[in-house]
């Protein structure tokens, strides 16, 4: 779950979580969305995966594809 603050001492900040409890949500250190979203296209375009969003880098699909064996 991304929740984006819209209100209060949050605003503009991006907070993760998970909702079926496994763990509690995480903060965003960058200061805004802006920030957060050119954070997280530099970690998708170095080939970083974001497990906790269930997002795979185009880098790291590609890296998947040429490891399967083919038959």
């Amino acid at each position: 779950m991304v929740l984006l603050g819209v209100t209060g001492p949050l605003t503009g900040r991006i907070v993760t979580g998970n909702s079926d409890g496994f763990w509690g949500p995480d903060l965003s250190s960058a200061p805004d969305f802006i920030a957060w979203y050119e954070l997280w296209l530099d970690e998708m375009a170095a080939g970083h995966d974001s497990r906790a969003l269930e997002l795979t880098s185009p880098a790291s699909r590609s890296a998947e594809r040429r490891a399967r064996p083919t038959s």
